[in-house]
């Protein structure tokens, strides 16, 4: 004998689709010893639904000002995203406050470690403290002729002035 007779798993699978909507067609024809065909067309034949019906979807709420959401996203319109990526930050330098988006923080933190600076005019402060006020100032050398010349403006071999200029002379 191979199991129970076909009117006695007629009501089994509907007996198990009216005590559990959500259980798949497939799990009853396991519980059962069917394959889901066959429940799918017996639960057709007793006109019980044949597809489980779709869980409810969580609620889902805007992550800036918590309005509920309709469509699947994180924001519910662009100024919400915009103002959810923008952050409050204080200058190292003036202690002012002022707001970046969390890519110009990201690409700012690149540049300069963990400082964070309001303006240009901030950044230059603290690299003059930071690094040196000293300003660019050209040193005194000789022309571009008397290097050139060398020796020969003072009477000696061309072309060895050059390396004479440039090597240190010791002092006696």
């Amino acid at each position: 004998m191979k199991g129970p007779p076909p009117s006695m798993r007629r009501r089994r699978i509907a007996k198990l689709r009216s005590e559990n909507p959500n259980l798949s067609g497939a799990d009853i024809a396991r519980v059962v010893g069917v394959c889901r065909e066959r429940v799918s067309y017996v639960l057709m034949v007793e006109g019980l639904a044949t597809k489980v019906p779709p869980a409810p979807r969580p609620h889902r709420y805007c992550l800036n000002c918590g309005k509920e959401l309709i469509k699947n996203t994180y924001f519910c319109n662009r100024d919400c995203r915009s103002a959810a990526s923008r952050m409050t930050l204080v200058c190292d330098v003036c202690g002012s406050h002022f707001e970046r988006t969390r890519g110009e923080i990201r690409k700012s933190r690149n540049i300069h470690s963990s400082h964070t600076f309001c303006s240009k005019r901030c950044q230059g402060r603290w690299l003059g403290k930071t690094y040196g006020g000293r300003r660019n100032v050209p040193r005194p050398r000789e022309s571009n002729r008397e290097v050139a010349l060398g020796s020969e403006a003072k009477g000696g071999k061309g072309g060895s002035g050059i390396l004479k200029h440039l090597t240190p002379v010791a002092s006696t």
